[in-house]
């Protein structure tokens, strides 16, 4: 059974107690219309704001700093080393070709019977082709030092010879002066390159005259020449003087195994120490300019004259410009394929670093 209250004891309905608190927190989230504008910038502004790299890009991008510094330093650095330095043998054990070329036997019944000690670029490769006519087996070029005939590289072994020439060892201290000393380079070391071949003329001839004289003493000895120094000067400046400037080419050698050794060979021994005027001829046989043409030469060589022209090397076979195309197809664009896959593998490997960090 329900009760009734009175009336003065019914509950009375009380409001409900206000969270101040609460209306602070209110008032609080509700900024006035200057701060609004003002929060709303602010945080555009943010957004804005680039973000700092991940810090594994921070690694790579910091790694490949430090690599291009390094390879920078490596060669502005190396032109100032002398070659005797051992950075620069550690370099050419680093390029040495994976197979190197067996060294060559001198037959005895085919000795070197003429050397012509004049310098490049005075009509050599002429020269060559017109004692080939008179019947001399192989006469080695400059070109074959980098161009050889059986298309294997020798360019190392004529380095060595550089070094032997340039770079002798030091006397020991137990030496006797009194007694005659070896030559430093031996009639054997130059058959190793020269035992296929009964003449040599252009840069072999005219770098080790010397020694080559001293090592072939039965050998009759010419100085080629031309008559007009200053057309010589040309031809040297748009020839020898042209392929030092060459950057693609100095690229390349870094780039390929021949292309180094034959830019080595020429480049930073052969052509310094020839032009440098290291060393000397020894007793000349002959002095022959190549505008004479046949008769004073067959004269000194004990040879008949013949009836054909005196070969003209740039007009039969393209000369420099020919050369130069055969140096293109052989090791340049060797090369540049080289950098084309050596960049491919560096963007590979930071793509796969960028992935796997």
């Amino acid at each position: 059974m329900a009760i009734a209250l009175p009336e003065t004891h019914q509950p009375k309905d009380r409001p409900e107690p206000q969270d101040r608190n609460r209306d602070l927190d209110v008032k609080d989230d509700q900024p006035s219309s200057d701060q609004a504008q003002h929060v709303h910038v602010k945080s555009h502004a943010d957004s804005s704001l680039p973000s700092s790299p991940e810090p594994h890009t921070t690694n790579i991008l910091t790694t490949l700093h430090n690599l291009l510094t390094t390879l920078h330093h490596l060669f502005t650095t190396l032109p100032s080393l002398p070659l005797s330095s051992p950075i620069w043998s550690l370099i050419e054990h680093l390029y040495r070709l994976p197979s190197p070329p067996p060294p060559r036997v001198r037959d005895p019944s085919r000795p070197l019977q003429l050397i012509c000690v004049g310098f490049p670029r005075t009509g050599t490769e002429s020269l060559a082709q017109a004692l080939t006519h008179l019947g001399y087996s192989h006469v080695y070029h400059g070109w074959d030092i980098v161009y050889d005939p059986s298309d294997l590289c020798y360019s190392p072994g004529w380095v060595k010879l550089a070094r032997k020439k340039f770079y002798p060892p030091p006397v020991s201290s137990t030496h006797d002066l009194s007694q005659p000393s070896q030559p430093v380079i031996s009639k054997e070391d130059f058959d190793e390159l020269l035992g296929h071949c009964q003449a040599v003329t252009d840069a072999p001839a005219s770098v080790f005259a010397s020694e080559l004289i001293t090592a072939y003493p039965e050998a009759l000895v010419i100085l080629n020449q031309r008559r007009d120094i200053t057309k010589w000067k040309q031809s040297l400046e748009k020839t020898i003087l042209k392929a030092n400037e060459s950057w693609a080419f100095w690229i390349a050698s870094w780039l390929d195994r021949e292309c180094f050794w034959a830019w080595h060979v020429y480049e930073r021994l052969l052509w310094p120490g020839l032009f440098r005027c290291v060393g000397g001829y020894g007793e000349l046989g002959a002095v022959w300019y190549i505008e004479d043409g046949w008769e004073p030469l067959c004269k000194f060589l004990d040879k008949e004259v013949p009836d054909t022209p005196f070969p003209h090397a740039n007009a039969a076979v393209g000369g420099w410009k020919a050369r130069e195309e055969q140096c293109n197809k052989r090791w340049v664009e060797r090369a540049f394929v080289n950098l084309f896959l050596i960049v491919v593998g560096m963007i590979s490997l930071v793509l796969f670093a960028w992935w796997r960090w």
